[in-house]
């Protein structure tokens, strides 16, 4: 007997298709255009001379974008495990660590995760500048600088303060990075998105990202006003995925891959106390299912599959118009408009066929701790956790044990007290870096 939990599910979180980037090589050619099916002008597949080296780097940065974010080894699905999002239910001491926030600097798992964030951040931002070499305006110029951007977000977002950020321009020398602030990585994120802003060339799917991404490191920095300002011209419908695809080497969705697949992470409920009960609230934006005949990967735990991503294939969002109302939400809140904060929440509900209104909790502990739930719920396994976690810490007052999975760990150790990544140890190779300026949120 397989047990499932189903729902109405979250519109624009599936794989569609629309406002995708992928590098198309080749297009068919009319038949018309043939003297016979059978003639062959020429048998490959790419003309070399048919792509530029800047169009080249725009793939592979879109591909090592994927790669550093949602792929198996990406962001995403370690800010869920480090969360309260997924628990582990795979082997490895490395992936234990992050689970249980005891993440040492010498964990091998956590330095391949940190490499490949830092190759999408140097391999956008070197694309956009062949780009704009070679066309001087396209819209793949603002892409660049957009994915770029979004790598600052995950380095502001996830790691300790003091990450180095060098450059290794094309034809250029290797320069060592200079150890930076949380909050300086999230500036020099927002520099990314209006260069993005600069270099749309007319695109407004690049436009309303770098609008979204700017507003996510608004929010970091506690600029709530200046971000709702950011994202007020983003149509609710807006979504721009992160294209996957099995036949890509890596090319998996990283959440499907770790959870549904190969059963090394199972979602959480109520983990550490201060879990969300992702499981037992029976909420229709997480679809899950249980096979009690079936384990995880550690042969003991049992393995509880999300339903919102169902292949391999399936793209995911990095941002959207619902992320944008969820923005102005908090805006509302943190001036104090309670009425318009509490009508956004439920209009995003309503919106999505889910039965009953929010009722006003009446105290800011409450207010806060719905908008966050709220959150969890609508941006489940899709990289934002932590962030937000980080954020109730430091503009809203709570403590590490009040927000993070604590106490006993369902394996029998007890949970650590980080609440970020440290940097992993080669860093010290670069001589500017000594170790984290600090640990704190």
């Amino acid at each position: 007997m397989r047990i499932q939990a189903r729902g109405t599910g979250v519109a624009g979180r599936r794989s569609s298709r629309k406002l995708t980037v992928c590098l198309t090589l080749f297009a068919p050619v009319g038949l018309g255009a043939c003297n016979s099916l059978l003639e062959v002008t020429d048998p490959d597949l790419v003309v070399p001379e048919a792509i530029s080296q800047s169009e080249l780097f725009w793939g592979g940065a879109i591909g090592d974008f994927m790669d550093g974010v949602s792929s198996n080894g990406g962001m995403i699905v370690y800010v869920g495990m480090f969360t309260d999002e997924f628990e582990l239910s795979g082997t490895f001491p490395t992936r234990l660590e992050v689970d249980e926030r005891s993440i040492q600097d010498t964990n091998g798992t956590m330095e391949g995760a940190y490499r490949d964030l830092h190759a999408a951040r140097v391999g956008a931002e070197n694309a956009a500048l062949l780009l704009t070499e070679e066309f001087g305006t396209d819209s793949r110029i603002g892409e660049m600088n957009n994915l770029a951007g979004f790598t600052y977000i995950y380095f502001g977002e996830v790691y300790c303060s003091g990450v180095p950020f060098g450059s290794s321009p094309v034809g250029g020398d290797f320069t060592q990075g200079t150890p930076a602030t949380t909050d300086e990585t999230f500036q020099l994120a927002m520099d990314r998105f209006d260069a993005a802003l600069a270099t749309a060339d007319g695109s407004t799917t690049q436009q309303h990202l770098a609008n979204i991404g700017k507003a996510r490191a608004q929010l970091a920095l506690g600029q709530f006003a200046a971000a709702a300002s950011s994202v007020a011209g983003v149509p609710d419908d807006f979504v721009y995925l992160v294209r996957h695809d099995e036949n890509a080497a890596g090319g998996d969705n990283g959440v499907y891959s770790q959870n549904v697949l190969q059963g090394r992470w199972t979602v959480a409920d109520g983990e550490g106390t201060n879990g969300i009960a992702f499981r037992s609230a029976m909420d229709p934006r997480l679809e899950w299912e249980l096979d009690p005949d079936e384990v995880g990967f550690d042969s003991e735990t049992p393995l509880y599959r999300q339903l919102i991503f169902t292949s391999r294939n399936d793209d995911m969002p990095l941002a959207s118009g619902l992320e944008a109302r969820l923005i102005e939400a908090e805006a509302e809140l943190d001036d104090g408009d309670f009425p318009a904060w509490l009508g956004i929440l439920n209009q995003l509900r309503a919106d999505a066929g889910m039965a009953g209104d929010l009722a006003d909790p009446g105290t800011t502990d409450g207010r806060v701790r719905l908008h966050f739930d709220e959150r969890a719920w609508w941006l489940y396994a899709t990289g934002h956790r932590l962030g937000d976690l980080r954020r109730m810490i430091r503009h809203y007052g709570y403590a590490e044990d009040d927000v993070f999975p604590t106490g006993t760990h369902f394996k029998g150790s007890d949970y650590g007290n980080q609440v970020v990544f440290p940097i992993p140890e080669p860093e010290t190779n670069n001589p500017n870096f000594t170790g984290c300026l600090n640990m704190s949120a």
